[in-house]
């Protein structure tokens, strides 16, 4: 695996989501001390999935 795939667009896109997505649901849960709300995860999950999604497939390309 060549890791220098991650710094071309797809895979600074596939970092930056799953970077947002941790961090969204880190900072809302911190700020609003609700860790087990849905809300939060309805918007942290698609972001981190996508960004490991993203990755795995920038590496197998």
């Amino acid at each position: 695996m060549d890791m220098s795939k991650l710094l071309k667009p797809k895979g600074l896109v596939s970092i930056l989501s799953l970077l947002f997505g941790v961090i969204f649901y880190i900072t809302w849960s911190a700020l609003y001390n609700s860790w087990t709300d849905i809300s939060s995860y309805s918007v942290a999950v698609p972001f981190t999935l996508l960004g490991i999604l993203g990755i795995l497939l920038v590496l197998t390309e």
